[in-house]
Order: C-alpha cells, then sequence, then structure tokens
C-alpha cells in the first residue's frame, strides 16, 4: 500500500459516504475518518520495535489489534477489511486484487479525548472511578503471563536518554543536561537492586496481557463512560507487563495535568478492585514505573523536537513539563529508597 492509494481510496470514500472524509497520517499508520466510520491501515514500514513490510504480516496485526481492542472497546472497534484495487479505484470490498487490510472502528469526537478533559479541568471524580474499576477488572480478567521485560532492554531503553541531554542542554536549561546522568545511574541502580522482587511479582501472576499505552490520549468519554482504545497489538513485550507498569503511564498522565487528587482516587479505586501492592519493594516498583514513564515521554518529545526544523515555544514548555515530572519522580524515589533501606537496618539484630 503506497500513499497514492491512500489518497484513491479516500477520494473513493468520498463519493461513497458523500461526506468529508479527513486522513490522519502517523510514522506507523494511516487513519481515514469519516463521519461514522474510521479505517486505520498499517505502512509497509520497519523499525527497531516492528516489521509491517509483509501483507500477511499486517492483515495478522489487523486481527490481533481487533481481538485485543475489543476487549476494552468492543463498540468501537468493528471489523477488518481487505482494501482492494478494483473497476480503476481503490475501495474497501471482499471483491478485487487486495493491496491491504484496514480496521474499521467507529469515529469517535476527538473533544472527547480525556486528555482535552483534563487540558480544560472538567473530568469528574464519577468518570476516574468508572475508569479505575474497569482497568481493574480488566487486568483482573486478562491473560497471566510467564515471562518478565527484559533487563537489557529496559536499560537500553534509558541509554538512550543520552542521545537528548546535550539538546535538553542547550534548549530547556544546562541543569537538565546534568540531571539526566543522574537519572539513569538511579534507574539502573532500582532495576540492579530490585530485580528480584520483579521477578516475585512475575512469579505472583502481576504480569498480564495488558494495554501497554494507558495514556489520557487514548481514553474517551464516551456517553460520561470511559473507552479505552489503542492497545499496542505489534509488540507483546510492551504490553505483557506488570499492571503497575501498565497504570503507571496514566497515573503519570494525571500528574502531569496537575490532577493529584484524581491520580490519588484512581489509584485508590484500582486497588480496592485488584490489591496489587503486596510488599514494600512494589510501592518503589511503582514510583519506578512512574519515572521510567516521564522520561520516556520526555525522550520521544526531545528526540522529535530535535529532528523537527524549527521548535514552538509550547513545544519546549511541554518538554519542560516533563523533565520537572521526572526530576519529581526521581526526588520521590530516592526518598522511598531510603526509608526502605532504613527499614531494612533496622530489621538486622
Amino acid at each position: 500500500m503506497e500513499s497514492t492509494h491512500i489518497q484513491q481510496l479516500q477520494a473513493w470514500l468520498e463519493q461513497e459516504t458523500q461526506q468529508p472524509v479527513v486522513l490522519h497520517e502517523t510514522h506507523i499508520s494511516w487513519v481515514l475518518l469519516t463521519p461514522t466510520l474510521t479505517y486505520k491501515i498499517k505502512k509497509p514500514v520497519r523499525f527497531d520495535f516492528l516489521d509491517f513490510t509483509d501483507l500477511e504480516t499486517r492483515h495478522e496485526l489487523c486481527r490481533r489489534e481487533l481481538r485485543l481492542n475489543q476487549r476494552l472497546a468492543p463498540e468501537v472497534y468493528l471489523a477488518v477489511t481487505p482494501v482492494v484495487s478494483r473497476e480503476g479505484t481503490v475501495q474497501l470490498s471482499d471483491e478485487g486484487t487486495c493491496l491491504d487490510y484496514a480496521v474499521v472502528m467507529k469515529t469517535l469526537d476527538n473533544n472527547r479525548l480525556l486528555s482535552r478533559r483534563l487540558a480544560e479541568g472538567t473530568v469528574t471524580p464519577d468518570f476516574i472511578r468508572k475508569l479505575a474499576v474497569q482497568l481493574a477488572v480488566f487486568h483482573e480478567n486478562a491473560e497471566v503471563v510467564q515471562h518478565k521485560s527484559k533487563m537489557e532492554r529496559m536499560k537500553a531503553d534509558l541509554r538512550e536518554l543520552e542521545e537528548i541531554s546535550a539538546w535538553l542542554g542547550s534548549n530547556i536549561h544546562a541543569y537538565w543536561q546534568r540531571s539526566v546522568g543522574e537519572w539513569m545511574e538511579l534507574a539502573h541502580w532500582v532495576l540492579d537492586h530490585f530485580s528480584g522482587q520483579m521477578e516475585r511479582r512475575l512469579e505472583q501472576g502481576y504480569y498480564r496481557d495488558g494495554h501497554g499505552d494507558l495514556h489520557a490520549g487514548n481514553i474517551f468519554y464516551y456517553e460520561d463512560e470511559p473507552v479505552v482504545f489503542d492497545c499496542l497489538e505489534f509488540n507483546d513485550a510492551f504490553r505483557q507487563i506488570d499492571v503497575l507498569n501498565d497504570i503507571a503511564f496514566l497515573c503519570m498522565d494525571l500528574d502531569r495535568y496537575q490532577q493529584p487528587e484524581l491520580r490519588k482516587l484512581f489509584l485508590d479505586t484500582y486497588v480496592d478492585y485488584f490489591p496489587v501492592f503486596s510488599a514494600p519493594e512494589d510501592l518503589i516498583l511503582f514510583k519506578y514505573y512512574l519515572f521510567n514513564r516521564a522520561c520516556i515521554r520526555l525522550k520521544v518529545l526531545s528526540l522529535k523536537a530535535m529532528a523537527a526544523p524549527e521548535t514552538t515555544p509550547g513545544e519546549l514548555r511541554e518538554i519542560e513539563q516533563y523533565a520537572r515530572l521526572t526530576e519529581r519522580y526521581a526526588a520521590q524515589l530516592h526518598t522511598l529508597i531510603d526509608h526502605y533501606v532504613t527499614y531494612e537496618l533496622e530489621k538486622i539484630p
């Protein structure tokens, strides 16, 4: 499937629906939005973390995306349909020469994204409670997985922070360039000293086939009910993780939008339904996952800014927000570790 085919499909959809069709493009997908239905088509691309170059692989991943997302949003994820060349056009049909496949979804209003509502300050406690219960039930019933996150992969993700260190110092503040090294040292210490607790949580069944990308931009307000969509289907390792890691992304987002009360409400409600803290070390791991999620967002946004011809003041402010959030989590993590070490020392006869 090529971009010219997408343009032809867009024209065909506009003719069929007699409505404007909007094209959104990411680095891995084309998304065509009609007023009622959305069609998502995977680009034939390869990166370190995915390979979409084979048509049958894309077909299988479309089916997997449908199946996995129907766990949380069955009313949104509807079908997988062929994209074909037929009668001189590119269209959606079971007849013709197959070019690719599209995941068919119900079109939802982007103004109802949780991220928009958080920015506006219009998210209600009732919605957060419903979301917490929904995710707790989802995780409790999700498939238990028996392989933990690769430690070397986790450390490699952190090493990639070095790529943005000098840029942060030059474009945000020199302080952040120095901080990156301290963050990496802290993260490696936690991974080295708490890998045993990660292993125990794996054995206890806390690693589940979850969502993997659970941030506020992947949650809709739909008739005042939460709809969670767009889980990661293309790499099992990103999705099959400790449930504390899965919910940490959303909790980090709530902190980023300066909603600590909603974050506390979410976590308290979630834990009431699905108790996932079984040892003091789990608090340290959860704080580490918050810290790690902030690091990753900081890295992604910084790399995007580094590759762009120019960066807006708003984009720079957002990057600094994530740097400050990362620093805050690092300080909290240091405090928790200090208390934990003191507690362990006091147990020595």
